[in-house]
C-alpha cells in the first residue's frame, strides 16, 4: 500500500517527487541524495501536496547553505500552515460581517469550511459568537482544526446560513449565497429565490 501522495502503489517513489529532490539537489554540490533518501522524505511528506513541497524547497534554496534536512522542511511546513490558518481566521471573520448568519457561504478553502464546522458546528453558531475570552479560546482551537484539516486536503466546502437550513427568505424574500475565494475575498453575492412550496389538493367528501 503507498504512503501518502508521493509513494505509488508499487512501493516506488513518484517521479514528480523524485526529480524535484534531484533538481533541488543540484543546487547544493555536496549533497548526496539516494534513492533510499529520497524514499524517506516522500514518506514524511506524503501528505503534502506536490506544489506545497516545491514552495518548501524553494524557501530552503534561499534561505539554507546545505541540503535541508526533514525537520527543516517540517519547520517551514509548520510556519505555513500557521499564517495560511491566520488568514483563514480573519477571512471568514470578515466573511461573517458582510454575510452575516443568514446567508449560505461556499468557500473555496475546504481546510477552512471544515475546521469551522468542527469547531463552531455551523456558519450561525460562527457569526453569532461575541468577542470575548470564549471566542479566544475558540480561535486557537480553530487554528489548530486548520492545520489538522490541511493535512488531508479537500476541495472548497459549503456553510449553510439560516435562510437555507430554515428553508425561509431573508426580509427581502430571497436567499442569498456569497463566495470566500482563496485569496481571502468575499465575492459578489448571488442570490435566488427560494421554491414556492407545493400545494396539496384538497379532498372532497
Amino acid at each position: 500500500m503507498a504512503d501518502g501522495l508521493h509513494i505509488k502503489p508499487d512501493g516506488y517513489v513518484t517521479n514528480e517527487f523524485s526529480d524535484l529532490m534531484t533538481d533541488v539537489a543540484a543546487g547544493y554540490p555536496a549533497a548526496k541524495i539516494t534513492a533510499r533518501g529520497i524514499k524517506l522524505y516522500a514518506r514524511a511528506f506524503g501528505h503534502v501536496p506536490l506544489a506545497t513541497m516545491q514552495k518548501l524547497f524553494d524557501r530552503a534554496v534561499r534561505e539554507r547553505v546545505h541540503f535541508p534536512s526533514i525537520a527543516e522542511l517540517n519547520g517551514y511546513l509548520e510556519s505555513s500552515a500557521d499564517d495560511a490558518a491566520l488568514l483563514a481566521w480573519s477571512s471568514l471573520q470578515r466573511a461573517a460581517e458582510q454575510a452575516g448568519a443568514w446567508a449560505s457561504v461556499e468557500v473555496q478553502d475546504g481546510s477552512a469550511a471544515r475546521a469551522l464546522l468542527d469547531v463552531f458546528g455551523s456558519w450561525p453558531s460562527f457569526c453569532q459568537m461575541e468577542d470575548g475570552p470564549a471566542l479566544a479560546l475558540k480561535r486557537q482551537e480553530f487554528l489548530a482544526a486548520y492545520r489538522q484539516a490541511r493535512r488531508n486536503p479537500r476541495r472548497g466546502g459549503k456553510l449553510v446560513g439560516l435562510c437555507e437550513s430554515n428553508g425561509s427568505p431573508g426580509p427581502d424574500g430571497l436567499t442569498w449565497t456569497y463566495r470566500l475565494n482563496a485569496s481571502g475575498e468575499v465575492e459578489a453575492m448571488r442570490q435566488r429565490a427560494l421554491p414556492e412550496p407545493k400545494r396539496t389538493k384538497e379532498l372532497t367528501k
